[in-house]
């Protein structure tokens, strides 16, 4: 590679916020790939372009105070279009900096991306989608290192290596709008091997740092009139041998999240020494919303989280509305493999809900373990269809039962603790679970029951060297604990969710919302609520806080039957009712 540095300046390129300036720094690039390679520079300045295409053994660094700002002329990106690896990608808009079929390319500095991204947000606010380009996107490249610059208002995801090998990304900070739906993800590593993202900050309002593979419902093959329709006979790409550490995500969707287009299979994936804070979830680890794939040998150790919705999420199941819209394909595969996951080390303040572990009775999620765990949560641990189960060490504060195992079997329950008498009936409720060893734990003074028992299928159950005197029984039959009651989370106990038989999609919501419902409704208007959604403040029109720091998120609760919509903060405080039946959340532009 060429020492040559090639600055954007010298070839034409005018830092004044004005100027567009794709051509001349594109020029840069060329001139400097036809010397061998060497460093694009952009010096301090507000550079606006639209899209350039980086090159094979090329740097391209923006210095301190160096802006590289997109263009707002939607008619300035045009599609990427790539067939690789037995696919053709044809989904994205040329991004502000695209590199495609490169080696050593880089993006270095301290200077700042910064998309625009309100120009595309407008439109799907005004319900109009289409294409758009991500901010900075590596297709099918080897050896990519992103370092140290600062990335802005995407139009769509932020950060995309797609089948790219060797990949590096550190010390990048990204901010966009928390607007879930506009789909700003921090990171995505999209059927990728050999990546380590370490060092970075990323406040987003989809999924934070997130794995995805190929083939998928949008990006390869996409809906099918109406159906979702991934090619099941196109190669399954893994996404593999991926380190994420050091890493700080805030309001996203996830913290990290190993989920959605699974298809294509995800193995060797290590989190450790993150924080996530305000995120939907912490971990998710699911498949949404197709069916297959496999996620296998998974470490996640040494993470703090705050104020998190769902601590960890793993689930092999899949609504019952989205089956209905999958179309069958030969190759496609219902039942998706999770196994060798571990977590470790791991401490939640002021969440919502624990765990929620839910699989298939045909794919049941194995040879998984939860071991130093320490969590303050509304709702505690939720096993369903699961086997080999480890528990170890782990300390739940919560409202309602602290752990609950459905249909588990070989469940090792170790030095478990509730730090508070739980309000529920028992601190380990057990319904059909096989081959179950509770040891080694502590009864909290003021417990019940600790082992509880519903019904009659429980076979196999072991409860012996634990300290439980200060529990007035150590096992008993007890009824099926009520957690909407118990709880105050919708997300299992409302009659239209029991009776739906769907995995509820809608967010839980804290004790204070609760009780303030009650307040406004009778039991049975909330028996049927079907929707609860969260919107993040200053995100819409009507959702504003006067004092940026609150950040108080905001809860619309939707009822079936019910005209009146209620919207409250997280706090309990009744913002709005609205008596719309049109009336929806994603809708929601403030009244």
């Amino acid at each position: 590679m060429s020492n040559v540095i090639h600055n954007i300046v010298d070839y034409g390129a005018v830092g004044d916020g004005q100027t567009l300036n794709t051509a001349a720094i594109q020029k840069a690039v060329d001139a400097c790939a036809t010397a061998g390679g060497g460093t694009v520079v952009a010096p301090a300045g507000v550079f606006v372009s639209g899209p350039v295409f980086l090159k094979s053994n090329i740097e391209f660094h923006l210095t301190a105070g160096a802006v590289l700002r997109g263009s707002r002329n939607m008619e300035h990106y045009g599609i990427v279009d790539v067939e690789t690896h037995g696919h053709r990608i044809k989904v994205f808009l040329a991004s502000l900096l695209t590199a495609i079929k490169a080696e050593n390319v880089s993006i270095t500095g301290s200077g700042t991306l910064d998309g625009q991204g309100k120009v595309w947000w407008d439109e799907i606010d005004a319900g109009r989608g289409g294409n758009r380009p991500v901010l900075v996107y590596f297709v099918d490249c080897e050896r990519v290192l992103l370092q140290g610059v600062k990335l802005l208002n995407s139009p769509c995801w932020t950060v995309l290596p797609l089948l790219c090998r060797n990949v590096s990304i550190r010390g990048i900070t990204i901010q966009n709008p928390w607007k879930p739906y506009h789909n700003c993800d921090g990171i995505d590593i999209h059927s990728c091997r050999n990546v380590r993202v370490s060092d970075c900050y990323v406040d987003t309002g989809d999924d934070g740092i997130c794995l995805k593979t190929v083939p998928d419902f949008g990006m390869i093959g996409g809906p099918v009139k109406g159906k979702i329709a991934p090619d099941y006979s196109k190669p399954r790409i893994p996404c593999e041998n991926v380190v994420i550490e050091n890493c700080v995500v805030e309001h996203g969707h996830s913290g990290v999240g190993i989920w959605a287009e699974v298809i294509g299979g995800m193995r060797n994936i290590a989190v450790s020494n993150c924080i996530f804070d305000g995120t939907r979830t912490g971990i998710r680890i699911a498949r949404y919303p197709v069916a297959g794939g496999y996620v296998r040998d998974v470490r996640v150790d040494n993470v703090l989280m705050r104020r998190v919705g769902c601590v960890f999420e793993l689930s092999t199941t899949l609504p019952g509305y989205l089956m209905e819209r999958a179309v069958s394909h030969p190759g496609m595969d219902e039942s998706p493999e999770f196994s060798n996951i571990h977590f470790s080390n791991i401490t939640a303040t002021q969440a919502q809900i624990a765990c929620e572990a839910h699989g298939l009775p045909a794919a049941s999620p194995h040879d998984i373990s939860f071991s130093n765990i320490r969590i303050e949560a509304d709702a505690g641990f939720d096993l369903r269809h699961m086997h080999n189960v480890l528990l170890d060490n782990v300390e739940v504060e919560c409202r309602g039962v602290p752990l609950r195992a459905s249909d588990v079997t070989q469940l090792e329950v170790r030095r478990f603790r509730a730090t508070t008498p739980p309000a529920a009936d028992s601190v380990i409720q057990f319904t059909r679970t096989r081959d179950a060893w509770v040891h080694g734990c502590t009864a909290t003074p003021g417990t019940g029951v600790f082992v509880g028992l519903v019904g009659d299928e429980n076979r196999n159950l072991l409860v012996d060297a634990n300290r439980l005197d200060q529990a007035e029984e150590a096992q008993a039959q007890v009824e099926a604990a009520n957690e909407w009651n118990v709880c105050s989370h919708a997300y299992s106990g409302s009659r239209w969710i029991r009776d739906s038989g769907e995995r509820n999609a809608w967010l839980p919501i804290s004790v204070a919302v609760m009780e303030a419902i009650r307040r406004e409704w009778t039991e049975e208007q909330i028996d049927r609520i079907f929707s609860i959604s969260r919107v993040e403040p200053n995100a819409r029109n009507g959702a504003e806080v006067e004092n940026e720091s609150e950040r108080r998120r905001i809860y619309i609760i939707e009822a079936d039957g019910v005209e009146e919509r209620l919207i409250f903060y997280e706090d309990g405080q009744l913002l709005r009712k609205i008596n719309d039946p049109n009336f929806h959340a994603h809708t929601w532009e403030g009244m």
